[in-house]
Formats: C-alpha cells, structure tokens, sequence
C-alpha cells in the first residue's frame, strides 16, 4: 500500500510516544486500513512487552570490581612471568601464530599436490606433438615416478 515505507520508518518513534501530531496522525489512518502494517504494529508491541515484562535480576553486589580486580590480577600475573602462568599467558597471545603457520602449510601441501600432474600434462602433449623428450622423463611418467 502507499505509505507502508514511512509507516514502517515511523512505527519505532509511534511505539515509544516520540512522534510528532503529524506523525501520529498519519500512523493511525494507515494501520486502519493496512493490515500488513497494522501487523508489523502489533509484533513490535509484543517484542517491546516481552522486553519490559521480563525479571530483572541484580547482580550480586560489587559484581564489577571483582571481575575487574580479576583481570586485573591476571594480567599482572602474565607480566610477572611465572612458569606456568607465563607459559599460558604467552599460548594465548600466540595461538594465532601456529593457527596461520598450519593455514600456509595446508595451501603449500595442496599446491604441491596439483603440481606435478600438470608438469604430466605438459609431458603428454610434447610426446604427442614429436617433441624430444629425455628417456628418464618418459619412464619416469610410466611409472608414475614424481621428484
């Protein structure tokens, strides 16, 4: 229908009461005769409940100064260089390193696999076309010997 972009772009300001006159105006004559609007109202309005109705737990008082005095506590223990704890902290910064080598020696690995069938390929066509080819590459292909 006509207006359903702007209804949509107005439906947010229209729920929270942030709407001018006009605006509200406009809204209102639209999700009377739009019933796709009119239902895209109503599930904002039941998300925003839902949002509202749900239980709101406390934490536990001074929640925020523990966790940051334990991150605080960790970090000082990475930069004290314990055995243990050092080595941890330093696995954890450096994963990605041995992540990134494993990465590169997989697409190496499939590179060279791909590789040598080509160079078979390129084998094939030169005897094919008379070309003169070394003994040792001819038993090499028939024998299916790579370097």
């Amino acid at each position: 229908m006509k207006g359903c972009a702007r209804v949509k772009r107005l439906l947010s300001r229209y729920i929270d009461k942030e709407a001018n006159p006009a605006e509200i105006v406009f809204v209102d004559k639209h999700i009377g005769v739009c019933p796709y609007c009119r239902q895209e109202l109503e599930r904002l309005l039941s998300v925003k409940g839902l949002v509202f109705n749900t239980r709101k737990e406390a934490l536990p008082s001074g929640y925020m100064f523990n966790l940051l005095r334990e991150e605080l506590q960790d970090a000082q223990t990475c930069r004290q260089g314990f055995l243990i704890s050092g080595i941890a902290c330093l696995s954890r910064r450096l994963i990605p390193v041995p992540a990134a080598a494993i990465l590169f020696s997989a697409v190496l690995l499939l590179l060279s696999l791909f590789r040598p069938q080509a160079e078979n390929y390129l084998l094939y066509e030169n005897i094919l076309k008379g070309v003169p080819v070394t003994t040792e590459a001819v038993l090499g292909l028939l024998l299916d010997v790579r370097d």
